[in-house]
């Protein structure tokens, strides 16, 4: 019988992956991240243990810190704090993904609650 491609890929065992757009936590309903509220972030104010909120997201930037093009302590003013408005004033959003997610300096810890 005829199958689409995407059938075919299923029966392949190849669900959820994709050549064209790999795997992204962006792409993720929220209801399927870690809900982590302001009093939590506020923890991790370290360079060994940075995290930051950035519009709904919590990103733990411990690994990154040190590689930050700026140097360190322009995040580590902003560690355990929302860095939303900071952050785009200076960049794109998308930097996340391609300088630091992608290579695993940036890690999605969950989104943002109440």
């Amino acid at each position: 019988p005829h199958q689409s491609p995407r059938a075919r890929g299923l029966a392949a065992g190849q669900m959820g992956q994709s050549k064209s757009r790999p795997f992204s936590p962006f792409r993720l309903p929220s209801c399927f991240r870690l809900r982590i509220g302001h009093k939590e972030v506020a923890e991790h104010k370290e360079e060994s243990d940075c995290w930051v909120i950035i519009g709904d997201l919590v990103l733990d930037l411990s690994k990154y810190v040190a590689k930050h093009p700026g140097g360190k302590q322009s995040i580590l003013n902003l560690a355990g704090g929302d860095a939303t408005e900071i952050f785009d004033l200076v960049h794109h959003r998308s930097i996340l993904k391609k300088h630091g997610l992608q290579e695993g300096t940036i890690t999605l810890k969950g989104v943002v609650s109440g």
